[in-house]
């Protein structure tokens, strides 16, 4: 009879959750199942637990952890199954789904070939949450750099037998441009003076500014500030 070894019980001081069985109990054996492109040694592998080992809460949870960061699935469940006076372990593993394709849609000012490097989805790759939202940021950041700071970034996804293809909607928006620049609190420059060094420095923070402008004073630089 199987047994689920649940960690979260486990973590509560409820034991392994095993009849018979308080803190530990050796392990006979390890396997893998639902494991379709991964193969089941690698999962063996990182879990660091090997037939004879003594398991317990703090291991049973650093193996489960370990195979989490593989980056290859989305669920790991862990079964127990009683033989003898020891415990044979199954990892249940869901894969997470492969991307087929990614689609760029409605991007007119700004080039796939532009976009695509930055994207953390891949077509190949694994498919998960974070890749999403770190895309989508990424070609929000694009859009930004060109001056287009209201631009929307949706995803969906289009279910492709056992792969998945992602589609970014891209809603670009409005140009954004400075129609002016206004100076207050400068005593010994002029407006022009500030303007035209900002316009000579490279845009990589304001403290570059003020060192672009030899004659800057500490009367001045307290009045920005």
């Amino acid at each position: 009879m199987r047994k689920l070894l649940a960690i979260i019980l486990a973590l509560a001081g409820l034991g392994l959750g095993w009849p018979g069985r308080a803190g530990a109990a050796m392990i006979a054996d390890l396997t893998v199942e639902g494991n379709q492109r991964i193969e089941a040694e690698v999962v063996l592998n990182t879990t660091g637990l090997l037939p004879g080992d003594q398991l317990d809460e703090k291991n049973l949870a650093e193996a489960v952890k370990r195979i989490y960061q593989l980056g290859y699935f989305s669920q790991v469940a862990v079964l127990g199954e009683a033989e003898g006076d020891k415990l044979r372990l199954i990892f249940a593993v869901e894969e997470k789904p492969l991307v087929e394709r990614v689609e760029l849609i409605g991007n007119k000012k700004l080039k796939a070939g532009d976009l695509e490097p930055k994207l953390a989805v891949r077509a190949g790759g694994m498919l998960d949450p974070f890749s999403l939202r770190q895309s989508a940021d990424s070609i929000r950041a694009a859009y930004a750099e060109k001056g287009y700071f209201s631009a929307q970034i949706s995803d969906s996804l289009i279910e492709s037998g056992d792969k998945y293809a992602v589609r970014f909607i891209i809603e670009e928006g409005r140009k954004i441009r400075v129609k002016d620049i206004l100076v207050s609190g400068n005593q010994a420059a002029k407006r022009g003076e500030i303007i035209g060094a900002m316009k000579k420095t490279k845009p990589r923070g304001w403290t570059l500014v003020w060192k672009a402008i030899p004659w800057w004073r500490s009367g001045d630089r307290k009045s920005v500030v």
